[in-house]
């Protein structure tokens, strides 16, 4: 049989090699897909080929108040949008060219900060300054974003963060205007001759200075909810519309990328997988004497199966365990 290509042609190769359809295979279709999953969930996680160094770009979502009409009144940049039955508060950011919603972030939390003082379906907000008003939707008044819930919402396929690329930090003397880029930009037609150590240590000095006057975030990662939360001034450090670039660690989709259903692991972990299910299933029934004296043990095929998988999971952490070096998890 030729090497898999599908989920299908897995399944198919590992019952082969377990004898079938010579020997009847007394494992259930459910227990094949499960023994199945189990396999590429392993592979994704802990061998090298199994995920994919990629950048993220995302862009900054801000929260959105949706109205019951076409507004036509202005809010101010930046003032205070107050709910005048529910008391939730928020700031106004802009508005949509269809004057039916508008962006807002900074929303108020409760005393907890666990939960967004919620806006009601159809009531009457207030700019505080410009003393604008609008009515809500009746579904869906407030719809929370990226800039409210302080975290960047990253998929399941995203097993770590290694890092966060640098964000801007707002001071003075950010962009064309900083020491380094000035320091370049003075001294390019003179950097063939600069002594290279005088330089280095300039440059050491300079990512010194950096570090200690321009603090990055902290961040950490769950894999199990697939957000990234930042640490920061929300609105300030990082605003609507932003674009946040990290360096991530993603799984490969088999659908995407059928080689996987044909990787040496993958196949002789599912095989070991399968046979470890046959062998419980067959438990139940040992020492039962079938026709022409045969004798089942399902206990012995459990067993090998064990001391097999134990011996390729050590292969693995010698020979394709992902390295993923050092992880900053915030």
């Amino acid at each position: 049989m030729a090497l898999p290509t599908t989920r299908r042609q897995l399944k198919d190769w590992v019952l082969t090699k377990l004898g079938a359809p010579v020997i009847d295979i007394n494992i259930s279709p459910e227990q094949c897909e499960d023994r199945l999953s189990e396999a590429l969930d392993y592979f994704k996680q802990y061998h090298f080929d199994g995920v994919q160094d990629i950048y993220l770009q995302h862009k900054i979502s801000g929260s959105k108040i949706n109205f019951a009409s076409a507004v036509t009144a202005e809010f101010q940049s930046d003032e205070k949008i107050i709910g005048l039955t529910s008391g939730a508060q928020t700031k106004f950011f802009d508005k949509a060219a269809d004057n039916l919603s508008m962006r807002v972030y900074d929303t108020k939390k409760d005393s907890q900060y666990a939960n967004f003082i919620q806006f009601l379906p159809g009531e009457t907000i207030k700019g505080e300054s410009s003393n604008s008003v609008a009515v809500l939707a009746p579904t869906n008044p407030f719809v929370p974003g990226d800039v409210d819930n302080h975290y960047l919402p990253l998929g399941d396929d995203i097993i770590a963060i290694s890092h966060l690329l640098k964000l801007d930090t707002g001071y003075p003397g950010a962009g064309m205007w900083n020491v380094k880029y000035q320091f370049y930009l003075n001294n390019l037609p003179h950097l063939i001759s600069t002594d290279i150590i005088s330089y280095d240590m300039f440059r050491r000095h300079l990512s010194l200075l950096d570090f200690e006057l321009n603090a990055q975030p902290r961040f950490d990662f769950n894999q199990i909810t697939g957000k990234l939360n930042v640490n920061t001034d929300w609105g300030k450090q990082i605003k609507i519309d932003d674009t946040v670039v990290v360096k991530a660690w993603k799984a490969l989709n088999p659908s995407e990328y059928p080689k996987v259903y044909s990787n040496y692991f993958v196949r002789e972990y599912a095989y070991l997988l399968f046979k470890m299910q046959w062998g419980n299933n067959l438990k139940k029934y040992d020492g039962v004497a079938l026709m022409g004296g045969v004798t089942l043990n399902g206990q012995k095929i459990y067993d090998e199966a064990v001391a097999e998988m134990e011996k390729l999971e050590v292969r693995l952490q010698k020979e394709f365990q992902t390295s993923m070096g050092y992880i900053w998890m915030g």
